[in-house]
C-alpha cells in the first residue's frame, strides 16, 4: 500500500467534535512513496469526495504537529489552521479547515485568527 485515506467521522482524531457541514479527513503516503506528487492527487481526490459526501461548508483534517510535511500539503491545498489541540496520546494536533465557497474549487480566505495566520 503506497497512500490511504479516510473520510467521515473515521477521521475524527479525539478532541474534535462534528461539526455541520463539514466532512473530516485523513490521508497518508508510505514514506518510500513521498516527494512523487502522490500526497498532491490525493488530497484533491479526499477533497472531491468529501464534497459527494456532503461537505456544505469545510472540508476538516487533524495533522500531529511534528508532521511538517502533512501540514504544508494541507496549507498548499487551501486548508488554514484553525487550533491546536491535544490529540492520542496528549500529543498535540493541528486542525486545519478547508473553506468551501459552493462552488469545487476552495474559498480562498483563510479562517481568521488561526494558528500561523498573521
Amino acid at each position: 500500500m503506497l497512500a490511504f485515506a479516510v473520510v467521515g467521522p473515521e477521521a475524527w482524531v479525539r478532541g474534535q467534535e462534528p461539526a455541520p457541514g463539514t466532512v473530516d479527513v485523513g490521508m497518508g503516503v508510505h514514506p518510500a512513496a513521498t516527494s512523487r506528487g502522490l500526497g498532491t492527487h490525493l488530497v484533491g481526490q479526499v477533497v472531491d469526495l468529501a464534497r459527494d459526501l456532503g461537505a456544505t461548508t469545510a472540508v476538516r483534517a487533524a495533522v500531529a504537529v511534528f508532521n511538517e510535511r502533512s501540514l504544508a500539503l494541507c496549507r498548499s491545498a487551501g486548508f488554514r489552521p484553525v487550533r491546536d489541540f491535544p490529540g492520542p496520546g496528549d500529543r498535540p494536533f493541528r486542525e486545519l479547515v478547508l473553506v468551501l465557497d459552493g462552488s469545487r474549487r476552495p474559498a480562498t480566505d483563510p479562517v481568521p485568527g488561526g494558528p500561523g495566520e498573521h
